[in-house]
């Protein structure tokens, strides 16, 4: 059953491909805000070591990873001060760069299991109330790797409102959404999107009680992940 449903999603996938050949690309509208994340997260905290990472262990990784994100803009910077620590990944295409479904299948759920970590625990589109900050509903998991555990929260927003990933582990693509998604591309052009997760050894409850957190989430909300900063637009 599942074979066959594979068949019929590389075969729609295919005849679509064709078909844009003949179809002229829309319009795009408004322009990229190009390298911009870098400056929503605070870099200098005393006591705390701030390092930014680069996507990928090696040249050919980092070549291949670019290949295939098309990235406008990306920030992959790690926190630590003692036994505290966390990471923040943030990834930004304009307006016309990606398609929203392929953005959709870059996630945790897909990429970290590939790379032999196993997902223990999953919530979808938790509201996010803590530390005085009211954000956009968020993915929730925890992944396990050699004994080793690490909670995740990520976004992915489409011109502001969170993409809906529904109820369930999304280590493959939604036939449907995926197919909603490229129409949509095809026929009104591709949006702004970002997408952001925090990750960390650490249970959150603990790190909403750390200053330094607190701060950087206020990076992270300005960029759109409070809703009322998307209301004003």
């Amino acid at each position: 059953m599942m074979n066959r449903i594979l068949l019929i999603f590389g075969s729609v996938v295919v005849l679509s491909s064709l078909a844009l050949q003949f179809i002229p690309p829309p319009d795009h509208t408004g322009p990229s805000k190009g390298s911009h994340l870098s400056d929503t997260l605070p870099t200098d905290l005393p006591g705390w070591n701030v390092e930014d990472q680069e996507l990928g262990e090696t040249e050919a990784v980092r070549a291949a990873a670019d290949k295939q994100l098309q990235l406008d803009d990306f920030v992959y910077r790690t926190y630590q001060k003692g036994r505290l620590s966390f990471d923040i990944y943030m990834a930004y295409w304009g307006p016309g760069k990606m398609p929203v479904q392929m953005v959709a299948s870059h996630t945790p759920d897909r990429c970290w299991t590939e790379n032999g970590w196993v997902c223990t625990d999953m919530l979808f589109a938790v509201p996010v109330r803590q530390g005085g900050f009211d954000l956009l509903p968020a993915q929730v998991r925890t992944f396990e790797l050699q004994g080793q555990a690490r909670n995740v929260l990520y976004w992915h927003l489409v011109e502001g409102k969170p993409y809906d990933y529904g109820s369930r582990f999304n280590d493959a693509p939604d036939p449907r959404r995926w197919l909603v998604g490229f129409w949509s591309g095809l026929w009104e052009g591709q949006p702004e999107q970002y997408f952001i997760r925090i990750s960390s050894i650490l249970d959150f409850k603990e790190l909403w009680r750390e200053p330094v957190f607190l701060e950087v989430i206020d990076g992270l909300a300005k960029l759109g992940l409070q809703p009322e900063v998307f209301a004003e637009k």
